[in-house]
C-alpha cells in the first residue's frame, strides 16, 4: 500500500476502528509518489468526514472508506448508511463540511470534493485530486 493510502488508513481508523477500508493501489506505478500537501490536505478532508459520520449517521451506521491511488491520481471515498442530511441546507457555521471537507480541498490545485447525502439513507463524500498537466 502506498504512503498516502497508508496514512489515509491510519487517520481514519484511528477516529472509527470498526469502519471498513478497501484500497485499489497499482504498485506498478508511482502510486505512493504524491506531494506531502496532497496527502495531508487530503488524509485532514477524510478525517473529518468520518468524524462527521460518526456525530450524525447513528449509531448503527455502517462506515465504508475507500481509496484509489494510481500515478497522478489519489481519491478517496467516505460513505455511511445513516442519517444524511440536506446538503443545500447546510447554514454557514457549519464548519465540518464546509471548512474541513470543502474549504480544504478548494485550496488545493488539482482537488474535488463531493458531498451527496439522503435523509434517511446516508451521505457520501467523495475527494479526488489530480496531478496537473
Amino acid at each position: 500500500v502506498g504512503i498516502a493510502v497508508a496514512q489515509i488508513r491510519a487517520a481514519v481508523t484511528m477516529l472509527l476502528p470498526r469502519l471498513k477500508f478497501a484500497t485499489d493501489v497499482h504498485p506498478d506505478d508511482a502510486s505512493s509518489q504524491f506531494p506531502v500537501g496532497v496527502i495531508r490536505t487530503i488524509t485532514a478532508a477524510a478525517a473529518e468526514a468520518v468524524r462527521n459520520s460518526k456525530r450524525h449517521a447513528g449509531p448503527d451506521a455502517t462506515v465504508v472508506v475507500s481509496a484509489h491511488a494510481v500515478a497522478g491520481n489519489l481519491r478517496v471515498e467516505i460513505a455511511d448508511n445513516g442519517a444524511g442530511f440536506d446538503v443545500s441546507a447546510l447554514p454557514g457555521d457549519r464548519m465540518g463540511v464546509l471548512g474541513s471537507i470543502r474549504g480544504r480541498m478548494d485550496q488545493l490545485a488539482g482537488a474535488e470534493a463531493e458531498i451527496i447525502s439522503v435523509i434517511g439513507r446516508g451521505t457520501v463524500v467523495r475527494l479526488s485530486w489530480t496531478a496537473p498537466s
